[in-house]
């Protein structure tokens, strides 16, 4: 088949189904087709972000916003952008999370015990750790946090 259309419905109805494997390849092949579709663009940024593959998605949209000439398809794309960048913001919050869960729990150790464990930073301030985790959580939409979006 030669047509990005067709590929991407068979995408979108493999998507619904949950079938993300066999979606992704049909949305792979629709963009071996033609690789600036703008639908195409959109799909794999759904695809990718599922994923789990948030840097893969955010340059497959910004390929798709700077084809959609006609702005059909900028809504739809900078939407997933968003929620593309919420999820990396989500993604650090539970790393950083479990990093102050990991020191709470080493506060507690001897000494002895603690040294090979902690790693030495240059700044000790709680209340700036507590602010930046404040912020992300901001961004990070309590259903988002700690998986992928799904749409």
């Amino acid at each position: 088949m030669y047509s990005t259309w067709l590929w991407n419905l068979l995408g979108d109805a493999l998507y619904a189904l949950e079938r993300y494997d066999e979606a992704h390849e049909a949305y792979l092949q629709a963009e071996r087709i033609d690789p600036c579709d703008p639908r195409t663009t959109l799909n794999l940024g759904y695809s990718f972000l599922h994923r789990g593959q948030h840097e893969i998605a955010l340059n497959v949209i910004s390929r798709g916003l700077a084809a959609d000439r006609a702005g059909a398809y900028r809504d739809r794309l900078l939407a997933k952008q968003a929620e593309t960048l919420a999820a990396i913001s989500c993604k650090a919050l539970d790393e950083h999370q479990r990093h102050v869960q990991r020191r709470e729990r080493l506060q507690g150790l001897p000494a002895t015990l603690k040294a090979p464990f902690v790693r030495r930073t240059t700044h000790s301030s709680a209340s700036t750790s507590a602010t930046s985790c404040d912020m992300l959580m901001a961004l990070c939409p309590s259903g988002l946090r700690g998986r992928a979006p799904r749409r």
